[in-house]
């Protein structure tokens, strides 16, 4: 172990080690609130250094021999059931807020498949890496799932006629024909509102990749992750929704 470190465990062993667990928790917390957010809390992120702050402070105090050890050891062990309470009740108040923010400008598309694993997520691979540069009449939608609330992520975009072409050739290659029981169940109903339709067209042809309920035959639940195509607008749409 490095001298200077020896010296600082000793002058006050346990403000020391907090001091140390503190710069371990803001680094942990720091990461959450930011690379798994689609708009990074890197300000609100640096609430989390309050601990490390503090008890850098205790420590310094009693390494200058201002307080006692066995002092700053009881503050060390008070301010960690203090200091719990507001770092808790930050990491909530972050994570609520990005569980419940809607986002439908297009610049956050990257981002929110970047933090929702893409391309290795399974339920939004057939998505676009982006949104292609020529791509018209742009439409995003994307809201995280909190409590009853599911997963919605749609985008639906005008291209020209050849990407729409090497779009629809996918699409064919990688889509499953729809499930009849979904139609039963009125699946379908509403689900395309996010993307400027009420119901969808009939010229759009739909392309299912994922359709299931979360248990056999209980349509309440489940994910779906689908494509449609329509010709003759042009466009293109990609959808999930987990519920």
């Amino acid at each position: 172990m490095h001298p200077r470190i020896k010296v600082f465990f000793r002058q006050a062993p346990t403000p020391a080690i907090f001091t140390l667990l503190s710069v371990l928790f803001f680094l942990f917390f720091f990461h959450l609130v930011t690379a798994h957010a689609v708009e990074p809390y890197y300000f609100e992120g640096l609430g989390f250094l309050l601990p490390f702050i503090c008890y850098g402070i205790i420590h310094k105090l009693t390494a200058r021999k201002l307080i006692r050890k066995s002092t700053s050891n009881a503050i060390s062990f008070i301010m960690a059931l203090i200091l719990s309470i507001p770092m808790l009740f930050l990491f909530l108040i972050l994570s609520v807020h990005a569980a419940t923010s809607e986002y439908n400008n297009p610049k956050f598309y990257e981002r929110i498949l970047k933090v929702n694993g893409y391309p290795k997520n399974y339920y939004t691979e057939h998505f676009p890496a982006t949104i292609p540069e020529g791509a018209q009449n742009i439409i995003f939608h994307f809201n995280s799932a909190f409590l009853q609330g599911g997963t919605i992520f749609s985008l639906r975009f005008e291209v020209d006629a050849t990407d729409l072409a090497a779009y629809e050739k996918e699409f064919l290659e990688n889509g499953n024909p729809l499930d009849s029981t979904a139609y039963e169940h009125n699946f379908f109903e509403n689900m395309f509102s996010n993307t400027g339709y009420d119901s969808l067209p009939e010229d759009f042809t739909i392309y299912v990749f994922i359709i299931n309920p979360y248990e056999q035959g209980d349509w309440n639940h489940g994910r779906v992750s689908l494509s449609a195509i329509s010709t003759l607008r042009n466009e293109v749409i990609f959808y999930h929704h987990s519920w």
